[in-house]
Formats: C-alpha cells, structure tokens, sequence
C-alpha cells in the first residue's frame, strides 16, 4: 500500500503552502493560512524503503508569521508533537550550517537555541526561512547587487574559495552590505608551556576563514561549523550566522585562553567566533551603525 506522502517523501526539506501540505501528525494544530509567511516541513531521516502506511514521515513544521517562529517537533517515543513558540523580538541569532549532508537549523533566543536538523542538500529552502526570519525579527531590508562592496574570488584565500562565493550569492539575493572583510584562515600556537611547542609541532590549530559582511540591520558571518581544527581532513562546512544590529545582542571581544593571537568574538547566546587579533573584521563585529554607514 501508497499514499500520495509516501509517493512525495524523501529527504527533501518541503515548504508547505497551506492545509494540504501538512503532515498528518500536525494538522490539529490550529494555523491561520492568512498570516503565515513561510513554512516548511523536515523529514525524518527514514530510508524510503523503510517507510510504512502510518508512519509519520515528518520531524518538525516550521511556521513564521510576523509575531515569530513557531516549531512543533515529533516525540521520537511517544505519540503526538511538541510545540515551542519563539517571538522575533526575542531572536538574538539566526544560523544555518551544512557540513555535506549534514544541516542544522540554530535559532539564538533569550531562554537557549532552538535547533532543527535536516538534509544539508536542502539549505537552499532553509535559507528562504531564514529571509523571512531576518526581515520579520531584524528588519532586514534588500538592496541593489551593484551596490554591495565587491570581494575578490581567492578574498579569503584558495582554501576559502566557497566562503566568497556565499558571500556573493547573499549580494545576489540582494542582502544589504556596507561593508565587508575577508579573514583568510592561519595557524595559532597554543599558549606557553613545552607540552604546548610539542603539540604545535605534531598537530598544529588551524583557525578557520570567515567573511563578515555588515549592512544597515543585520551582521553576516560566513564561516566553517568548527572553528577550529587540528587534523588534516578537509573543510567542507559552511556556516551563515546572522545577528541583529539594534543592540539586543552586542558582540563583545576577549583575547582566546588558550591560542596566542586569536581573539573570542560573541554576542548573547551565541557560540563565540575566533578571529585573529587586530582584523579589521573585528571592528566590523563591534562598530555602531553610524560607524558602518557614513
């Protein structure tokens, strides 16, 4: 036996343009179609072969309107869903990351994040939310492509090429840049000691790259998931974190504990960035709006 969801089911993050499209564990919920901005439906990550007739093929719903983002999420060992409601003006982070396959949802708040993982082969519908999240809980506006600071293909340098190009397809959706700075990734020593010079000499720290792209409501970061590295493996993350710039999540600075040279960079409820000391990037992370724009 079919349905027409086992028939559509894959791995595919699926927006959901009203009532027909929602999961059967989910259309109890009472939703007004008529505000809803933007919603999307994530899989369970359930081989298709191993699907049955009433199983439910769906993790979580996600629904922003212009009062918030509301996720209601499958108990994994219980019947029914959980619902959890998060206002726009209590967002202080947005951040999507893929790492191949592997994509996850992170939205900062007030009370913790709010996490959702789905197929990394998705984020382009997972960037769409998160547009709609940053307009509503930001007041993220657009501009011209032409207008944005323009960042040379190897900005970040070879290793980094795919930083600069996300970096040009946010221009390209016309996200809001005044300004811009490539940081290209280096290696930091470990701070004093002869364990330190040892581990430095057999698996040294690499610090990521990063682009940081400023405009007149938000900050972008594009970035690796870690940071930092000590092995050899290459990089194939790619991570889009987007904070406020009203002042309700400050970036804040202290030098790194434990890495000479490397500067923690973090606002309220966030993962902190690691940068190297005396970037310009820094002072794009920290500026005031007027500092930015004039």
């Amino acid at each position: 036996m079919t349905t027409q969801e086992i028939d559509q089911f894959g791995p595919w993050v699926l927006p959901v343009r009203g009532p027909q499209d929602v999961p059967p564990l989910y259309r109890d919920e009472a939703v007004d179609w008529d505000t809803v901005r933007f919603a999307i439906k994530v899989p369970r990550p359930v081989p298709r072969r191993d699907v049955t007739p009433g199983m439910d093929l769906y993790d979580a719903l996600l629904l922003a309107d212009p009062a918030g983002l509301t996720v209601l999420r499958r108990r994994p060992t219980a019947p029914g869903y959980d619902r959890s409601f998060v206002r726009h003006a209590d967002v202080l982070a947005l951040e999507s990351s893929t790492d191949l396959l592997d994509g996850r949802l992170a939205v900062h708040t007030r009370s913790g994040p709010l996490e959702v993982a789905y197929n990394g082969s998705q984020a382009d519908v997972v960037e769409e939310l998160l547009a709609v999240l940053r307009h509503h809980a930001f007041g993220a506006g657009s501009t011209l492509p032409a207008l944005a600071p323009v960042l040379a293909r190897d900005a970040a340098g070879e290793e980094d090429l795919a930083l600069v190009a996300a970096y040009r397809d946010l221009v390209a959706a016309g996200v809001a840049v005044d300004a811009v700075a490539a940081v290209p990734r280096g290696r930091h020593a470990r701070r004093a000691g002869t364990v330190a010079a040892l581990a430095d000499a057999v698996r040294p720290v690499t610090r990521q790259g990063a682009v940081v792209a400023v405009g007149p409501a938000e900050t972008h970061v594009l970035h690796r998931r870690l940071w930092l590295t000590t092995g050899r493996a290459p990089v194939h993350s790619l991570a889009h974190l987007v904070l406020p710039r009203d002042g309700r999540a400050p970036v804040e600075l202290a030098p790194h504990p434990r890495l000479a040279g490397a500067v923690l960079a973090w606002a309220p409820g966030t993962p902190p960035l690691v940068l190297p000391e005396g970037h310009p990037a820094l002072a794009l992370l920290t500026a005031g709006r007027e500092a930015v724009t004039d």
